[in-house]
């Protein structure tokens, strides 16, 4: 995250916001959103890794919920920031995060291959 703190943080004095899933600045239906993922992720991570065939899958397939889960939940998070409060900037953070999950996600896609 060195481009968030150096780049964001130093030069462009955006600061980064940390919320949890039940902060009381959150929107209601970015927190039910989260809840839906939170849930997806919990019954995906149980779907791939203990059904009946789940030695069959490959390693990537067996991690690929939790990259979906950090990804998606960055990208709701972010924006959510972009809609309720555009001239903080900090949705920039959290997009930078999703943007991480996924591309370390295709690195070990394609490295796998």
């Amino acid at each position: 995250m060195a481009i968030s703190h150096f780049y964001f943080k130093k030069r462009l004095n955006i600061k980064a916001k940390s919320t949890s899933i039940f902060h009381q600045d959150r929107n209601g239906i970015s927190m039910a959103i989260d809840g839906v993922l939170l849930v997806m992720f919990i019954y995906a991570m149980f779907w791939v890794n203990v059904e009946k065939d789940a030695g069959l899958y490959s390693g990537i397939v067996t991690i690929s919920p939790m990259f979906a889960f950090f990804f998606l939940l960055g990208l709701n998070r972010g924006i959510e920031e972009w809609l309720l409060h555009r001239k903080d900037k900090a949705y920039y953070h959290e997009w930078l995060g999703s943007l991480l999950f996924l591309s370390i996600f295709l690195i070990i896609l394609f490295g796998e291959r």
